[in-house]
């Protein structure tokens, strides 16, 4: 399995590869600096969806986005934005309820 990391330069510009090995070799990967576990079959993220209570981001994307949630993934994502998202700011989105999350 090649190295999956959701920021490293070419995995945005073509992520199907790393998709296809996440399936085949690593269907539940994680993310150790990020903190992030990754499902990648059907059938897992399925489960996940269905048992909010075992498969949660306790404060949804939302909070990620705005000023809660501390941590490396909070951050990362916060600086590969530039301080906002879709043209609104962080703090503006901190309620937004997503399936991501």
């Amino acid at each position: 399995m090649k190295r999956y990391h959701p920021f490293e330069p070419g995995v945005s510009d073509d992520p199907y590869p790393f998709y296809a090995s996440l399936r085949d070799e690593a269907p539940v990967y994680q993310v150790e600096d990020l903190e992030l576990w990754v499902l990648s079959r059907h059938e897992d993220v399925a489960t996940a969806l269905r048992d909010p209570q075992t498969y949660s981001s306790h404060g949804g994307m939302g909070l990620l986005m705005g000023g809660g949630v501390p941590g490396p993934l909070r951050d990362r994502f916060r600086a590969s934005m530039g301080g906002g998202f879709l043209g609104q700011s962080f703090e503006a989105l901190e309620g937004l309820r997503m399936l991501i999350a």
